[in-house]
């Protein structure tokens, strides 16, 4: 039952994380078979012992005094051995049900960790769809930059190639006078 639950709480298409949970809760089942299976063989191999002695105990009577003694005996054991017999059955039935509770809490934690760990799939997966996006959202900005920088290059290119000997004289001449003039202002007015 849980088994399926399992199972039917993934719709991903992880075959490999859905055969080990497959795997896992076979192996569980198959346990929980086996340790049924040694139970009844236990409780099977204690009652085989016990007629087995009863059947020695009546082999050994001789007398038909001891006959009646043994007689009373036989029936005192065989009232123990029903009793111990149905105590068996309890403890055997009790101790497959703890068996079956036991895997049955293992089950769910495991249902839990599971879910849990599909959650945190889930939210890492959004994450990661978020930085796609930013990540995306960079690169057209990146695109749209390196053609301005581009266009700009071609355009100083341009602007540089066009000015002449002449145009550069005129640019050197007028640094020298602005610096010339700076000294003079300079000169002409002190420290206020």
């Amino acid at each position: 039952m849980i088994k399926a639950d399992i199972l039917q709480s993934f719709s991903t298409n992880n075959t490999k994380l859905r055969d080990s949970l497959a795997d896992y809760s076979n192996g569980i089942i198959n346990d929980k078979f086996q340790n049924d299976l040694n139970l009844t063989t236990k409780q099977q191999s204690q009652i085989n012992t016990k007629i087995e002695h009863d059947n020695d105990d009546n082999n050994n009577e001789n007398n038909d005094n001891d006959h009646d003694d043994n007689i009373s005996q036989l029936r005192k054991r065989l009232l123990k051995g029903q009793t111990n017999s149905q105590n068996s059955e309890l403890n055997f039935d009790q101790s497959l049900q703890i068996e079956e509770s036991k895997q049955e809490d293992i089950l769910k934690d495991m249902f839990q960790f599971i879910n849990s760990i599909k959650e945190g799939a889930h939210a890492f997966n959004d994450k990661l769809n978020q930085d796609s996006n930013v990540l995306k959202a960079a690169e057209t900005g990146l695109d749209v930059t390196s053609k301005k920088l581009i266009n700009s290059k071609k355009n100083l290119s341009k602007t540089i190639n066009s000015l002449g000997l002449i145009d550069a004289l005129k640019i050197f001449v007028i640094v020298i006078l602005l610096f010339l003039l700076s000294l003079i202002i300079i000169k002409i007015f002190p420290k206020w």
